[in-house]
C-alpha cells in the first residue's frame, strides 16, 4: 500500500471512531459547548487520537490507556459533568470498539476458513473490513439511540438511567 494511503486510511478509521463516540455521547448527555467550540473539540480529539495511535502502535496497553484518557477528557469537557462518568464511558466505548473489531475479524476468518493473520498482511482487505466494522458500530449506536429515546421518552439522561 502507498506510504501516503496508509496513514490516510488510519486517519479515516479514527475519524469514524470519533463520529461513533460523538453519537454515543449525544444519545445520553447534553452538549456543554457551543457548536463552533464543539467542532473544534472534535477536530482536536481526532488529532490526539491519530497521534496516540501513530506513536504508541506497538504498545497495546499504553495505547489503550492513553486513548481512554484522551476520550475521557474530551467527554468531560464536551458533555459530562463528572470525571468518573467520563472515565466510565471512555472505558466502555474503547472496550466496545476493540472487542467488536476483533470479533468481526475472527468471525470473518472463521467463516472464510482463512487464518486471522492473512487479513493483516493485505492492507486493502484489512481496511475494507475495518471500514465495514466501523459503519456497523455507527449503526449499532444509532439503533441504541433510537431505542433509548423511544423507550425512555427523553433527549438526554443522567448516568443512573442508562446504567
Amino acid at each position: 500500500m502507498n506510504r501516503l494511503l496508509l496513514p490516510l486510511s488510519n486517519t479515516l478509521l479514527v475519524l469514524l471512531e470519533v463520529i461513533v463516540l460523538t453519537f454515543f455521547a449525544s444519545i445520553f448527555f447534553k452538549k456543554n459547548l457551543s457548536t463552533v467550540k464543539f467542532l473544534i473539540s472534535i477536530i482536536l480529539l481526532a488529532a490526539f487520537n491519530v497521534t496516540a495511535l501513530a506513536l504508541l502502535d506497538k504498545y497495546f496497553w499504553l495505547k489503550a490507556v492513553v486513548l481512554t484518557i484522551v476520550d475521557a477528557i474530551w467527554l468531560k469537557i464536551s458533555y459530562i459533568d463528572t470525571i468518573i462518568q467520563s472515565i466510565g464511558i471512555a472505558i466502555g466505548f474503547y472496550s466496545f470498539v476493540s472487542v467488536w473489531d476483533v470479533l468481526v475479524l475472527l468471525a470473518i476468518s472463521f467463516l472464510s476458513k482463512r487464518d486471522f493473520s492473512t487479513y493483516m498482511e493485505n492492507p486493502v482487505e484489512y481496511y475494507l473490513i475495518c471500514y465495514g466494522v466501523k459503519c456497523v458500530e455507527l449503526l449499532i449506536v444509532a439503533i441504541v439511540g433510537l431505542l433509548a429515546k423511544k423507550r425512555f421518552q427523553f433527549k438526554n439522561t443522567i448516568w443512573q438511567d442508562w446504567l
